[in-house]
């Protein structure tokens, strides 16, 4: 394996690490603001039908969203959380 290959290999994963941590902070952003607000805790479950579902309640209902993959119901999150940002 070439240096180059190697390094850049380095960078993809610590990039992936990084937004791996982003997608946790929202959601533990979105479960304290939860608990602060005594709303329903979000979850994010495998749906029997395929994908990943979303629930998060905002105060006036829970919301249910589907997701192809676990990463983009949490890189949703990190689109409407205001400190979660890449």
């Amino acid at each position: 394996m070439k240096s180059t290959a190697r390094m850049l290999g380095g960078f993809k994963a610590r990039d992936t690490r990084r937004h791996n941590e982003i997608r946790l902070k929202s959601l533990d952003y979105f479960k304290k603001e939860a608990i602060a607000m005594g709303w329903g805790l979000p979850n994010i479950l495998r749906h029997p039908e395929g994908g990943f579902e979303l629930s998060i309640d905002f105060g006036h209902g829970y919301r249910f969203l589907r997701f192809e993959t676990w990463h983009e119901a949490t890189d949703w999150l990190i689109g409407i959380a205001p400190h979660c940002e890449r």
